[in-house]
């Protein structure tokens, strides 16, 4: 069953010390049960993305989907496990939407899955039309993590202007717990490359939960001339801590 949901930002080895914000990649976890451990990653992703990371010597070239309807044959790599706490691994480009995406599932030992079941998975997989995230703004997250109680922080950035006039954070029961304006990101940060940050100060429990999860269960909305608007996160990679 699908567990968890997320977007995390591709960082390129070709910028260096977080110059920019990269791509965002869609991720999602698979268990076989509520509250076990992760079985199956599933990465969705721009198509020069992440091929160079499953390049090992210990690879097959596989037929994702045979030929059919006029559409030719699929194809993928298969990879092996590297070690005891891996399953294999299964990777190919999708041509969804006249735009090659890469896709790729990869097997934990927990899931206790071949590679004939894991091609069986991708096998069984079909492209679906992409939907819009309609009024959503897509902006990036980092933590801080702080000595001081009253200095832990949730920050919320947007990669590019124009700027987002305020950002707030509410709870499950919709109470808000911070509200902030956007500012120049601070040169040392986690997010410099941003065109604006929001800061928004946190109990401790907020700011873990937003580490470890993306902050399932809390709602961030940003304000946009008089609309208040949803924001879909994007994790940095990147958090800091004093």
């Amino acid at each position: 069953m699908l567990d968890r949901v997320s977007l995390y930002a591709l960082q390129r080895p070709s910028q260096p010390d977080r110059d920019v914000l990269g791509e965002p990649i869609l991720s999602a976890e698979y268990v076989l049960a509520p509250g076990a451990k992760t079985t199956v990653y599933l990465i969705e992703a721009p198509a020069d993305c992440c091929a160079d990371m499953f390049q090992t010597s210990d690879r097959t070239a596989v037929v994702v989907r045979p030929a059919s309807g006029g559409r030719p044959e699929l194809r993928g790599e298969l990879v092996r496990p590297r070690g005891a706490a891996e399953g294999p691994s299964l990777w190919w480009h999708e041509p969804a939407e006249g735009e090659r995406t890469f896709v790729a599932l990869r097997a934990t030992s927990f899931a206790q899955l071949d590679e004939q079941g894991l091609l069986a998975i991708a096998q069984s997989m079909r492209a679906v039309t992409k939907q819009s995230r309609g009024a959503a703004l897509l902006l990036y997250l980092s933590t801080h993590v702080s000595h001081s109680p009253s200095g832990h922080r949730v920050y919320i950035a947007a990669k590019a202007r124009p700027l987002p006039d305020e950002a707030r954070l509410s709870d499950a029961s919709g109470s808000v717990i911070a509200m902030t304006s956007f500012q120049a990101p601070e040169s040392y940060g986690c997010l410099k490359a941003a065109a604006g940050v929001a800061a928004l100060p946190v109990p401790h429990e907020v700011v873990e939960k937003f580490g470890q999860t993306v902050g399932a269960g809390y709602r961030v909305e940003a304000r946009v001339g008089n609309t208040w608007r949803q924001v879909q996160l994007v994790a940095s990679g990147c958090f800091s801590t004093e």
